[in-house]
């Protein structure tokens, strides 16, 4: 009777591997040999008192036996372990999470995974349909469980979330990281502190359903450095984004604006931005009659803007998906993009522009044959005393059948590839037959 209201179920994989290389160890591409082992299980299990009342765990790792590739450990290494109380019955609904969690309070603060405990606590009001968010964070970023050394990067967080039905959602966020000091990569005790505040607001304005965005950000503390460990000393900065999302009421039409703009200084740990880059970015899509679909993109980024070598990136695409030739081949789908990418520095260091279209056609054929064609073309000029003028041309064309064999199901992939490269002196030309061969049996 022992968790006999429990579900639990799960999965287990047994792999084995032998490496071996003649030659120079220095020219192959598998620097550890011999044979290796490991088994990688997965345990899910989860308790439900009410739709609104459960319990959820998840336990997942691997035992290795001497298989580097998998593992840096050997013997038992939990690698993913978790567990949820979730109660929106109560009079103060909340949800507790154990061990694994992934934790994301805005783009400029934290979005991580970590390893610890997270709250989160919804209390209910009656403003009006107000509704309140807090969260409270507090955990180590490390891989797997034998590796845990909180003190190397530890994060805690507070994070209050109101969404009101008139004047959309609002957070005030709050984020502190410590990160030890390393000899080994050079860099000393890192104390930082993130604050920012966000919101977006929906509103519909002449026939366009809009969502505008934004969340301004300001750091203090210490990072890595920009040029050794104590510039990264007692520093503060800011960051900044703004977006502007929308779609036609009475045209499929849709597109994106965005503005980000982040300081050299500005490096929270927690969050996933570029310091010391200013952009502007433009995406529209536009749908047809026909079923395809049209992506066109402008985006302008400034890298080291901060500095006296400022690094212009400027992209321009478009992407058609979908029955590209329905008109004279209504079954064939695919994708077409092309675009072209101009880089420029202040010090003529990086002059490169780039021209590129990849195509890809996909159509049934006859006894159960699907045949792909792949069409790929990059030129890439180059201006700078480097001079690293590359050009590529490819085409793919494979089939793919299925089959069955012995209570196995699978597919078998012929192909043939041709590919030339103009690289100034060091020309080449492929070509030749490539075959894939897929094989499945229940789970396996």
């Amino acid at each position: 009777e022992f968790m006999d209201d429990w579900h639990i179920f799960g999965s287990n994989t047994v792999r084995g591997s032998v490496y071996d290389a003649y030659g120079p160890g220095s020219g192959s591409p598998y620097p550890f040999e011999g044979p290796m082992l490991f088994d990688e299980f997965n345990v899910y299990l989860s308790k439900q008192f009410t739709p609104y009342d459960q319990w959820r765990g998840e336990v997942s790792g691997v035992v290795n036996a001497e298989d580097r590739y998998r593992s840096s450990h050997n013997a038992l290494v939990p690698e993913r372990i978790n567990f949820t109380r979730e109660n929106g019955d109560g009079p103060l609904p909340y949800r507790l999470e154990i061990g694994d969690y992934f934790s994301y309070y805005s783009f400029l603060t934290l979005q991580r995974s970590l390893k610890g405990v997270q709250v989160e606590l919804q209390p209910v009001t009656d403003n009006g349909g107000r509704k309140h968010s807090i969260i409270f964070t507090a955990g180590a970023d490390e891989g797997d469980w034998r590796s845990l050394t909180p003190k190397d990067n530890f994060t805690t967080g507070l994070s209050w979330l109101i969404q009101d039905e008139q004047l959309g959602s609002l957070s005030l966020n709050y984020v502190h990281n410590f990160r030890d000091n390393s000899n080994k990569l050079g860099t000393k005790d890192r104390n930082q502190y993130v604050f920012s505040v966000a919101g977006e607001k929906p509103f519909a304005w002449f026939g366009q359903n809009l969502l505008l965005e934004g969340e301004a950000a300001h750091f203090s503390g210490d990072h890595n450095g920009i040029a050794g460990p104590k510039s990264g000393q007692d520093r503060s900065d800011n960051g900044y984004y703004l977006q502007l999302t929308g779609h036609s009421m009475q045209y499929p039409w849709d597109y994106r604006i965005r503005f980000d703009d982040y300081g050299q200084d500005f490096q929270p740990e927690g969050a996933v931005v570029t310091p010391d880059r200013r952009s502007i970015e433009a995406h529209t899509g536009w749908r047809f009659d026909s079923g395809v679909r049209l992506r066109a993109r402008a985006q302008l980024f400034e890298d080291n803007f901060e500095t006296s070598n400022k690094l212009r990136t400027r992209t321009y695409g478009i992407n058609f998906t979908g029955p590209l030739l329905k008109t004279f081949y209504p079954d064939v789908t695919g994708a077409l993009d092309g675009f072209v990418q101009i880089s420029n520095d202040e010090a003529h260091t990086v002059s490169t522009r780039a021209k590129t279209i990849n195509l890809n056609l996909n159509k049934p054929l006859p006894y159960d044959w699907n045949g792909r064609l792949g069409v790929f073309y990059q030129n890439i000029d180059d201006s700078a005393p480097a001079n690293a003028d590359n050009l590529v041309r490819q085409v793919n064309f494979n089939a793919d059948h299925p089959f069955t064999i012995a209570g196995f199901t699978g597919y078998i992939t012929p192909g043939i590839l041709l590919r030339t490269v103009r690289h100034g002196g060091n020309d080449s030309t492929d070509w030749g037959p490539t075959l894939a061969l897929h094989l499945r049996r229940d789970r396996h």
